[in-house]
């Protein structure tokens, strides 16, 4: 491990936060030159790797046209109109599970290597900013 790795981990997960999204709305349109010298402390703590079974999933527009096959336009109308009257949410976390359930029977799993996961306490602080002209 150098320390280019540890930069580089540290820079890409300081921010993947709120704070982002709030920068992203108070830039203004258009391309802005950045020079900008950051301060990143804290930690990175990294987990064992590990096995994880995948389970493929069905394909949510394939098994929609497989359940619309044969339904005239509507039949397909009278369903959307359903879809849309409703909360639906039970019914939908219902099916997902069933289809997943069903994608394990017929495809079973796949035990995939997956490296550790990452966790941070970092913190960023503007070193030093100066202003680029365009």
């Amino acid at each position: 491990m150098t320390n280019e790795t540890l930069a580089t981990l540290a820079t890409a997960k300081v921010h993947k936060s709120k704070a982002v999204k709030a920068a992203s709305s108070d830039l203004e349109v258009g391309t802005h030159a950045v020079d900008v010298l950051v301060r990143i402390t804290g930690s990175l703590t990294r987990g064992e790797d590990f096995e994880q079974r995948i389970v493929g999933k069905a394909d949510a527009w394939g098994l929609l046209a497989a359940a619309l096959r044969g339904k005239d336009s509507r039949e397909i109308a009278a369903l959307v109109r359903d879809s849309l009257s409703g909360d639906l949410k039970g019914e939908i976390d219902r099916l997902k599970a069933e289809a997943a359930a069903a994608m394990l029977v017929l495809k079973g799993a796949t035990l995939t290597p997956c490296n550790g996961k990452i966790t941070t306490k970092l913190t960023a602080e503007v070193v030093e900013a100066e202003a680029v002209p365009a």
